[in-house]
């Protein structure tokens, strides 16, 4: 779950760390005021059925585009792609967290 500073707003709701799955949120602003539907959907928590921007969550996800276009990852851009495919290795990645309670919000097991 990304959470910005200050406002608290979940930009991927129920994400859990170690429940084995991709959040995967697209966005697709159109039209003259595309990013404030982008921004409304947001802070509904993503609900409603503007597709401006959707939140899919699976353990691999193939995306096939016709023409290239800019590809983020985690914020990050890696250029233009027309292929590309991700995957979830289960219990590849280890978390360092400190010690003490656990947020609920972000593990799907936390431990006192």
């Amino acid at each position: 779950m990304h959470r910005t500073a200050g406002c608290r707003l979940e930009i991927f709701p129920g994400a859990k760390l170690d429940d084995g799955l991709m959040d995967i949120m697209t966005v697709a602003p159109r039209g003259r005021f595309g990013w404030l539907a982008v921004a409304g959907k947001l802070f509904a928590r993503g609900k409603g059925k503007d597709p401006s921007l959707e939140y899919f969550q699976c353990s691999r996800a193939e995306v096939q585009l016709h023409e290239p276009l800019e590809v983020q990852l985690d914020g990050d851009p890696l250029g233009k792609a027309t292929h590309m495919v991700f995957e979830v290795k289960p219990d590849s990645l280890r978390l360092r967290m400190p010690h003490g309670k656990k947020d609920p919000a972000i593990l799907s097991n936390p431990l006192p």
